[in-house]
């Protein structure tokens, strides 16, 4: 008999499940139990033959192992199609080393239901573990850094001055210098680019679907429906998301969204604009680099995941993060991996 049985997670593992996580990350079970709604509840893409994903349970019924399943709407080789991501995968300290996590991660990378399969954002273990279940490790091509722009010159410069042991008072001197040079750069106004608050209108569906970061004829399709669930579906996830739009005569020409990784950072999980016009996209940034700011902010990380993206950087950038993993399994034939847009938030925007 084995050790360990596996099966796909029902609504009826949801409660244990969320303990699960909470014990293994340090959460509260109210939070992971809010990302099954999220991932699977709330997601106008989830069906009921789509796994929510899979559990390792023992011999007791305890859960030792867990993985994710997020379905995502792309379009794929210029048609519609579906992307699943992998999410969360758990395994309990005393089992790890004894094939459980293997036995979770198998089942996600068997799936031929979606065209394409994604895991990013992995620790280095899960990064192994996703190439061992014959999952491709991708070659960005991204720099050995993602750029961090200071978004207020004054809050780096006092930090940065602590950090090396200035008193106080000349900390905050030094920072009254950053104020001037962000007085000087926030000269400009941005009329037409504004904080999306509130979830978008379906009459705003045609011009987000033509929103792009590329040409690539395979990349995450967004529409109203899609953005809404992606950050908007509760009151918990949007306090977690920055996003700005821009409009010209009313019409949609551009939207870039950010996490708010703490009161100071945010990172861009997307930008797309019309005709992936680098010029939209820049108005964005420029746009979120003085409204960050004017809520307290300093840092802004990028991933520059296109060359609309990267042309579009605003300057000042400080050192950055290093880049993230990435995996993939192709299902679909009509996949040319240099023709996909491949994009960090295809894992992160959808988790947390």
């Amino acid at each position: 008999m084995s050790e360990f049985d596996l099966c796909a997670v029902e609504e009826t593992d949801f409660e244990p499940l969320s303990r699960f996580i909470a014990d293994i990350h340090g959460l509260e079970a109210r939070q992971a139990r809010g990302w099954f709604d999220h991932w699977w509840t709330r997601n106008p893409f989830w069906r009921p033959d789509i796994p929510r994903g899979w559990l390792a349970k023992s011999s007791t019924g305890d859960i030792i192992a867990f993985t994710a399943n997020i379905p995502l709407p792309y379009v794929i080789a210029g048609k519609p199609g579906l992307c699943f991501v992998t999410g969360s995968t758990s395994v309990r300290a005393d089992w790890r080393g004894k094939g459980v996590s293997k036995a979770v991660a198998r089942a996600f990378a068997s799936q031929r239901a979606a065209d394409l399969l994604v895991g990013t954002g992995s620790t280095p273990v899960a990064y192994r573990l996703w190439q061992s279940v014959g999952m491709t490790a991708l070659d960005l091509g991204w720099p050995s850094q993602c750029p961090m722009v200071i978004a207020s010159h004054q809050k780096w410069m006092e930090s940065a001055a602590l950090r090396v042991g200035v008193p106080g008072l000349i900390a905050a001197g030094l920072g009254s210098v950053g104020l001037l040079f962000d007085t000087l750069t926030a000269s400009r106004g941005f009329a037409d680019v504004l904080e999306q608050s509130s979830p978008f209108e379906r009459r705003d569906s045609d011009q987000l679907a033509e929103c792009r970061a590329s040409q690539a004829s395979t990349y995450p399709f967004r529409d109203a429906t899609t953005l809404n669930w992606l950050y908007f579906y509760s009151s918990e996830l949007s306090q977690k998301r920055f996003i700005l739009v821009a409009r010209r005569l009313g019409a949609i020409t551009g939207f870039a969204a950010f996490k708010i990784y703490s009161p100071s950072t945010i990172s861009l999980l997307e930008c797309r604009c019309i005709d992936a016009d680098p010029r939209v996209a820049k108005e964005l940034f420029q746009a979120a680099r003085l409204r960050w700011r004017a809520r307290g902010g300093a840092y802004m990380l990028f991933w520059p995941y296109t060359s609309m993206i990267e042309g579009a950087l605003p300057g000042s950038k400080s050192s950055g993060y290093s880049p993230m993993t990435y995996t993939y399994l192709l299902n679909n034939p009509g996949i040319t991996v240099q023709d996909w847009e491949k994009v960090p938030g295809d894992g992160a925007v959808s988790l947390f």
